[in-house]
């Protein structure tokens, strides 16, 4: 799974610290004279395996393992987590039931919602000319 500068988070590993295991990725700098001096932050993250996120208490480098993508719901703007783990409601964090591979439920108001470029928004389905 590729994750994105940009791209809004959960933690599995952080989740629970100080309350806040939702963060965004951006973009490792690429300058050494800035990271260590020898080698850039980018060239750590390669390395590693880890992705620069920053949350509201800070920046951490997190494994790209740990890291799930969130889908913000378009009618209530819950964050969703496709994973199996516990509701986190005092955070705002949401487990996405399962629909279907191609669309998602809000875990908090149970609206459907699917990806743009998602196969069950082709014409065929939806009878909406993409043209």
């Amino acid at each position: 799974m590729k994750i994105s500068a940009g791209e809004t988070v959960f933690c599995t590993y952080r989740k629970g610290w100080w309350g806040a295991h939702v963060g965004t990725v951006v973009a490792p700098g690429t300058d050494p004279a800035l990271w260590n001096g020898l080698n850039s932050e980018a060239h750590y993250c390669e390395v590693t395996g880890k992705l620069p996120v920053q949350y509201d208490w800070g920046l951490m480098h997190d494994t790209v393992a740990n890291l799930i993508p969130c889908y913000l719901c378009p009618a209530c703007g819950a964050i969703n987590v496709d994973a199996w783990e516990d509701e986190d409601l005092a955070h705002g964090v949401y487990h996405m039931p399962g629909a279907s591979c191609f669309d998602y439920q809000c875990g908090k108001c149970q609206t459907y919602f699917c990806n743009a470029d998602s196969p069950i928004m082709a014409e065929v389905y939806t009878h909406i000319p993409q043209r």
